[in-house]
């Protein structure tokens, strides 16, 4: 599984939901225009007014434009163009975009968050500790360290041996 995070759970929530498109800005684009022909495949004619589609830059988009999340007012297929309502803090000329079509990527976030709180602190979690304990000949008990929650284990396996000539 890919690793989870906030930004791959939301695409994969956001595709799931079937309104989920990237677009990768061209350097045509300006504060209020965002430039992709990939966008065709989605969407293959125009939307002159109330397009409504929520668009937010990525991590790879201009610096002053990651986190921020605004709505497109239309989309012009022939000049491959999504307008803004209201204008991004710089251009959209290079970097990837979301386009969220029917709900806003901040609500999609607040709703992945708002499942992970309800899963609370009893939710099964693997401990995985393979150098805490050293074994010493004649020896038949150990100390064991604090740091895992040990109520929390449900078992425990010894390796007798470490030597690759033995399976």
């Amino acid at each position: 599984m890919p690793e989870a995070t906030s930004q791959a759970l939301v695409r994969e929530l956001a595709q799931r939901m079937g309104e989920f498109m990237l677009a990768t800005a061209e350097s045509t684009g300006t504060t209020t225009t965002l430039v992709d022909d990939a966008l065709d495949q989605w969407l293959p004619m125009a939307i002159t007014r109330d397009a409504n589609c929520w668009i937010y830059g990525s991590q790879t988009a201009a610096s002053s434009n990651r986190g921020i999340e605004r709505r497109a007012k239309s989309w012009d297929e022939t000049l491959h163009t999504l307008t803004l309502y209201v204008a991004m803090p710089a251009a959209m000329t290079s970097g990837d975009y979301e386009i969220h079509t029917r709900t806003a990527r901040s609500r999609k976030l607040a709703a992945i968050n708002s499942g992970i709180r309800l899963l609370g602190q009893s939710w099964y979690r693997d401990i995985l500790d393979e150098a805490s304990i050293t074994t010493a000949a004649n020896t038949l008990s150990y100390s064991l360290p604090a740091t895992p929650l040990w109520y929390g284990v449900h078992s425990i396996q010894v390796q007798i041996s470490t030597s690759a000539g033995i399976t």
